[in-house]
């Protein structure tokens, strides 16, 4: 009897083998060349100039967040079971996209104080301040379509073609980087980054018209659903835009710009778990999504975390063997950073894990109290301010390890106490 079911379930298991060769094929392709664009930017310009562009794209994630608030995982959850109505698939996306795109403008509006302080601060000039709140708008226009879009390609599973676009962002990413190196600032640097988004954009819009019809009638019978899960949201959404900020404004009153362009530098090791983020988001949230067994998601989210697991720790062992790779990549004004990377890797696993559980949280619209673990973070905050302000690079991420546990917890709560709620089979 078992073995008439594993020999049912082996064309299932190589279709899966082939897809999931196809997409990392794909995102070696992507990361490769984003990875190279990153490094162009990092090593060509000064720590400080390095600093400003992280201010700016450290904002315009915050404001991107604030924005969508969690709405792509309606989109997702209520999406894949009404793809095949198309009429009734692109009414929903319409009214998903409307809602946001209210939001997003109170949003950009409410950040111009906050975009002005933060570069004031670090003693940039009026109109270098000005043109980066312009960049930074276009980069939030750009991206929540982006993302949404994005999200229409997964629930359709048409993930190499969604590849295959990105790859051409990433092509473009590359060639303006190149374009514009030559005249290189914070600010054409991060322009040339959001002009590839564009690019990303207009191909998404093309090959994404097969899948949403136009819409003539549009109503807001969901917008009471989407008010309530974007509420909900928000606490969190907040939060986080906020605390990066302060962050930010922590770090250089502890440090200094040269400590802030450290940590930027440091954070491109992230590219490590960026093409596992991709996996993630792009087919593990649908695949989650479409099982509605206990049996069937606690068997295959156990599979996924142990997964995972493994990569964390096959990263932390690399770059804590092998850490001048990553100092020659990135530069020798780097080098004293060198002894501590393990510190960054751990903690990018920390937040990487807890994504993933999120992700998966997501897939199931398990994700309405997550605003829990905010009183817990600053109550952690406070603790580590006092006892080991982030004054120096091991310190930060001593207080940014710490800082996630309240995070990491609460998505775990609530993706067992969803797990509970499902049907037995």
């Amino acid at each position: 009897m078992q073995i008439a079911s594993i020999k049912r379930n082996i064309p299932r298991l190589n279709k899966l083998l082939k897809l999931v060769a196809h997409f990392f094929s794909f995102q070696i392709l992507i990361q490769a060349t984003d990875a190279f664009s990153g490094l162009l930017i990092v090593r060509q310009l000064s720590k400080p100039e390095y600093a400003y562009f992280g201010i700016a794209s450290t904002l315009s994630v915050s404001i991107l967040n604030i924005a969508i608030g969690g709405l792509g995982s309606y989109l997702i959850a209520e999406g894949v079971s009404l793809k095949e109505q198309l009429p009734v698939f692109s009414k929903m996306y319409a009214e998903v996209y409307n809602f946001i795109n209210k939001k997003k403008w109170i949003i950009i509006g409410l950040s111009v104080p906050v975009i002005v302080f933060m570069l004031h601060r670090n003693s940039l000039g009026n109109y270098r301040t000005a043109g980066f709140i312009a960049i930074i708008t276009i980069d939030v226009l750009i991206r929540v379509r982006m993302q949404l879009y994005q999200s229409v390609f997964n629930i359709w599973e048409r993930f190499n073609t969604l590849q295959a676009i990105n790859l051409s962002g990433s092509a473009a990413r590359l060639l303006l980087v190149f374009a514009f190196g030559r005249f290189f600032t914070a600010e054409t640097a991060y322009l040339s980054i959001v002009l590839s988004y564009a690019v990303q954009l207009a191909v998404l819009l093309y090959y994404g018209k097969q899948f949403i019809s136009p819409v003539t009638n549009l109503d807001k019978n969901r917008y009471p659903d989407l008010q309530k899960l974007y509420v909900s949201q928000l606490p969190g959404n907040l939060y986080t835009y906020f605390d990066a900020q302060l962050g930010v404004y922590i770090v250089i009153f502890f440090g200094n710009i040269s400590l802030l362009a450290d940590l930027n530098a440091a954070s491109k090791l992230s590219l490590i778990v960026v093409a596992v983020n991709a996996f993630i988001n792009n087919f593990m949230v649908v695949q989650f999504a479409k099982i509605s067994s206990k049996l069937k998601f606690i068997k295959f989210l156990l599979v996924t975390c142990s997964f995972f697991i493994f990569i964390y720790l096959v990263a932390v062992f690399l770059i804590a063997k092998f850490p001048m790779l990553f100092i020659f990549l990135i530069g020798e004004k780097y080098s004293n950073i060198a002894p501590l990377l393990y510190l960054v890797v751990i903690n990018i696993c920390i937040g990487n894990f807890s994504g993933l559980i999120y992700s998966i949280n997501y897939s199931k619209i398990w994700i309405k109290k997550v605003w829990i673990s905010i009183p817990v973070t600053i109550l952690l905050q406070i603790i580590m301010l006092k006892y080991m302000p982030p004054k120096d690079f091991s310190h930060v991420w001593y207080y940014a390890m710490v800082t996630a546990v309240p995070t990491l917890c609460v998505n775990i709560y609530f993706c067992i106490k969803g797990i509970k709620q499902l049907p037995a089979k």
